[in-house]
């Protein structure tokens, strides 16, 4: 039988050092307590040390007895008595294969039951605060006072389920590692008295001395793991990593890989053409959750925050920039404990309490950050005078019923709203700041003149203030006026200029730069003025100018497209001669074996490629051309074998030299044979029924004395040939030729 979580009548206010499976109590507010107090000790000089438990078989561990005499606690009810008879009289059946077994388990709650983590909360909580109470005489710099809070409050433990956290202080701290082991060993017996028992395994330490002899201390338990047992650098606490020295940076790396790694894996998803409404709400989840949830409980400098905000950009991200989201979900946050302040006496005794290490009132980071998220509520019309009145001290929202209702009903994501909207002024809306478009012809005397002709034949005689802005004009003053043909775009076929034999990232960005620089630098004409002065005259000289043509002539675009032809076939004529040197080239009929099998090796390889990463790709399956060779070497052996059961001494001879380079190069990995066989591949032949059979290896290796095998085999079929000399021209450089022949007999 399931039970709703509201059926348990009555429970008892949790403990204010309770979080996990208590409403309206967050894990980030344990982790913000103990953040907050280890900055707090840190810079006041005062030793610390945070030990992380853990209780093995939590949940299965509570003894009936003590559910029993929990439950007894409370306020008798109709519920209350069905629960316990639900959770103390269940049975289990195992069925066995010589019948069933009727078991009655003594300890835990049944599985599948909804109220399992309120009984272990309320057997689990009497254990903590025993321990709590036997540690505060020992722990008293971790004690304070607040308004409206009875009794004093104690920040050294927080539990969350059953992962807790203890910090022990001591302005020594070579007495810091006793108070450690006292605190371990009163865990150990409050526990079993439940019959449960912490999780050694797991245990960990973060400590950070201060005073004389720390150094030494500190060497001492990082590096020879004395002292402390399970001391660390950098421990896991519900989610994140705490750091011994309360930094930020290791923890913000980490979730700025996660969130890198959640782009990638929807990386398909981003470039579809979906709504990008449904789009951005996808990436709000995936990925800026993923950088910013729990962010609350630490504080972020402007450092860190560029750090994410880089990312984000960098990702082109259209979303609110991570300063304002952490500002909103701060600030929510604090909605939520300001609705109950009695439940959240910790955090705010954290936040705002008066310690005994402290002489006054620090003004910490976690304070700053919160004064400074009050100001920028004043953004917002309606709780303006909440910020003027809470900005200065923050504390009056715990003290002033009335500022704290008004506070909690503000809606704090119009910051965020107001951060990405976009207002369009009213029609007639002038702004003064803006300068007047209208400028005369005089504004840019010294400037550059447009002297191309418009349609009417007319000179232009437009002014720039650069010569930039002169090209953008001559290029895009199209359409019925004038402008400069640009053939770039024409020209650039790979990802290389074909005026400055620059290499760019892709064809669209070499485009780019040809059209807007090189062309541009190809198409000018500098004209010589005369620069010495008139006889009489006491003018200074024009200036030199850069002047565009109005087009390139077709003399010179015919010489250009020739120069350009010539050198790619003679680009081509060498690529051509190098193959025909490294590579050993066979005609083959496409029907061979060998063919097929290669052909097939690569096609299984593509498919396999799909489905993993690059990374992956290379370290499981190898580069395809090892591959190819696997499926040559593969037939070879398949056709010895045959030929061998005929008892030929020189077939078994070679089927030997064949299986052993086999079993050598398979234990050794396919490097090995990458480091013999630099390529192998099957490509297109000028016939269709034809294909070519390019090979390159190491001379004089194991893998060329297997090739020589296989070749032998492979020349059994009388239509194999070995093609020697350079490759004849392919189609492209036979249309260049055609049209250098072309041009040429036009020029005669």
């Amino acid at each position: 039988m399931l039970w709703r979580r509201s059926v348990v009548p009555h429970l008892p206010s949790p403990p204010a050092f309770a979080y996990g499976g208590v409403v309206g109590k967050r894990k980030e507010e344990a982790i913000a307590v103990q953040n907050i107090m280890a900055f707090r000790l840190r810079t006041s000089g005062v030793s610390s040390a945070l030990k992380l438990y853990d209780v093995k078989n939590a949940f299965p561990s509570p003894a009936h007895s003590n559910i029993r005499s929990i439950f007894q606690q409370l306020p008798p009810s109709q519920d209350v008595s069905i629960l316990l008879q639900h959770i103390v009289n269940h049975r289990c059946e195992l069925q066995a294969c010589d019948g069933s077994v009727l078991l009655q388990p003594g300890s835990g709650i049944p599985q599948g039951s909804t109220i399992a983590t309120e009984c272990f909360n309320l057997v689990y909580w009497g254990a903590i605060r025993q321990f709590e109470d036997q540690l505060m005489p020992h722990n008293e710099l971790l004690t304070t006072n607040m308004e409206h809070c009875p009794t004093a409050i104690s920040v050294a433990t927080t539990v969350f389920v059953d992962d807790l956290a203890s910090r022990v202080a001591d302005n020594k701290p070579s007495a810091l590692f006793q108070k450690v082991e006292d605190s371990a060993a009163r865990l150990d017996g409050a526990l079993d008295r439940l019959s449960m028992v912490q999780n050694i395994s797991k245990a960990e330490a973060l400590l950070n001395l201060r005073g004389p002899g720390a150094h030494k201390l500190t060497r001492e338990a990082f590096l020879y793991g004395q002292l402390v047992p399970g001391c660390k650098k950098e421990a896991r606490y519900l989610g994140p990593y705490l750091h011994w020295d309360c930094s930020f940076a290791p923890e913000c790396q980490r979730r700025i890989d996660a969130a890198r790694r959640a782009w990638y894996d929807f990386r398909g998803f981003w470039f579809k053409r979906i709504d990008m409404r449904f789009k951005l709400l996808v990436f709000r989840c995936v990925v800026v959750q993923t950088l910013l949830s729990g962010l609350v409980a630490w504080y972020v400098n402007d450092h860190f925050i560029n750090k994410m905000d880089s990312f984000l950009v960098h990702v082109r991200a259209r979303v609110a920039p991570v300063g304002i989201e952490l500002v909103v979900a701060r600030l929510r946050w604090l909605q939520t404990m300001l609705a109950k302040p009695r439940e959240h006496h910790q955090m705010f005794a954290a936040m705002f309490g008066q310690f005994p290490f402290e002489k006054t009132l620090s003004d910490h980071p976690w304070l700053v950050q919160l004064r400074s998220d009050l100001s920028d509520l004043s953004q917002i019309e309606e709780a303006a005078w909440i910020s003027n009145s809470v900005k200065d001290n923050p504390a009056h929202l715990l003290h002033d019923a009335v500022l704290r209702e008004a506070f909690c009903a503000v809606d704090v994501s119009e910051l965020r709203a107001k951060s990405i909207s976009v207002q369009i002024p009213p029609p007639g809306f002038t702004d003064g700041t803006t300068q007047s478009p209208a400028a005369t012809p005089t504004e840019f005397a010294d400037g550059h003149v447009c002297e191309l002709l418009r349609v009417d034949g007319s000179i232009c005689g437009q002014r720039f203030q650069t010569q930039k802005a002169l090209f953008a004009h001559q290029r895009f003053a199209q359409d019925g006026e004038h402008g400069t043909e640009v053939h770039a775009a024409t020209l650039v076929v790979t990802n290389q200029c074909p005026f400055c034999s620059s290499a760019f990232s892709s064809i669209a960005s070499a485009k780019i730069i040809s059209e807007e620089l090189c062309f541009m630098a190809v198409a000018l004409l500098i004209l010589a003025m005369n620069l010495g002065l008139e006889q009489n005259q006491g003018e200074r000289p024009s200036k030199v100018r850069a002047v565009a043509r109005q087009g390139m002539e077709d003399a010179e675009t015919k010489k250009l497209l020739s120069t350009l032809a010539k050198l790619s076939l003679s680009n081509a004529m060498q690529i051509r001669a190098l193959r025909s040197i490294l590579l050993e080239v066979h005609q083959v009929p496409a029907a061979n074996p060998y063919i097929q099998e290669a052909m097939q090796a690569t096609k299984k390889y593509a498919e396999a490629a799909k489905e993993m990463s690059p990374k992956d790709k290379e370290e499981r399956l190898g580069l395809p051309h090892i591959h190819v060779w696997n499926a040559l070497l593969a037939v070879a052996t398949r056709n010895l074998e045959q030929r061998a059961k005929e008892q030929d001494p020189s077939h078994q001879e070679s089927l030997a030299v064949l299986l052993e380079y086999a079993s050598k190069y398979q234990e050794q990995g396919w490097k090995a044979i990458h480091h013999e066989v630099k390529y192998a591949r099957v490509q297109k032949n000028f016939r269709p029924e034809l294909k070519r059979l390019e090979i390159n290896l190491m001379e004089s290796s194991p893998s060329d004395k297997v090739w020589a095998i296989i070749k032998a085999d492979l020349r059994r079929d009388q239509g194999v040939r070995e093609l020697p000399g350079v490759a004849p021209a392919g189609d492209l450089e036979r249309q260049l030729q055609r049209f250098l022949d072309d041009a040429s007999g036009s020029a005669k």
